[in-house]
């Protein structure tokens, strides 16, 4: 089965599950401010916010503009992908084929916001809500999907 069939196959079945819902919940937080005091990282809670907020628009402005390599920018190379039923995929390399054929097929908008942002320790873990709105190319109603997950960054980057 090609990449493309397994692609329609999963957005025509219309089920809850999502492809951005699969990288998301696998989602490697870049947009935290971080300074190192000896061994013990310190992150400033209002850096972290004001960071993961332009990171919401950064990631919104790169799937809206079909910016395959600023939507990459937004994942960690060690990203770990978990989704249910699904096997767990580790790095962010499948991602780039995977968003080239659905902008190939579909009219995409996805949308999220952080909702709940937490600092323990040196790790920044937050949950989120998204939207997304995906339209086939060749017309027909658009398929509107919602849902919540979470991200952890288990280390702080900067962007």
């Amino acid at each position: 089965m090609t990449i493309k069939q397994i692609l329609l196959d999963y957005y025509s079945n219309a089920k809850t599950r999502t492809i951005y819902f699969a990288i998301i919940i696998g989602l490697m937080i870049l947009a935290s401010s971080c300074t190192k005091t000896s061994s013990k990282l310190q992150l400033d809670p209002v850096k972290v916010e004001k960071e993961l907020r332009a990171f919401e628009t950064i990631h919104r402005e790169a799937i809206d503009s079909k910016d395959i390599d600023g939507i990459l920018k937004c994942y960690a190379t060690d990203l770990i992908t978990i989704s249910p039923d699904e096997p767990i995929l580790y790095g962010k390399d499948w991602i780039r084929t995977l968003v080239t054929d659905l902008y190939k097929t579909y009219d995409f908008h996805e949308d999220f916001k952080l909702i709940d942002i937490r600092i323990i320790e040196e790790h920044v873990v937050a949950s989120y809500s998204f939207s997304q709105k995906m339209t086939l190319l060749t017309g027909g109603l658009p398929t509107v999907q919602t849902g919540k997950g979470m991200a952890i960054r288990m280390e702080c980057l900067q962007l």
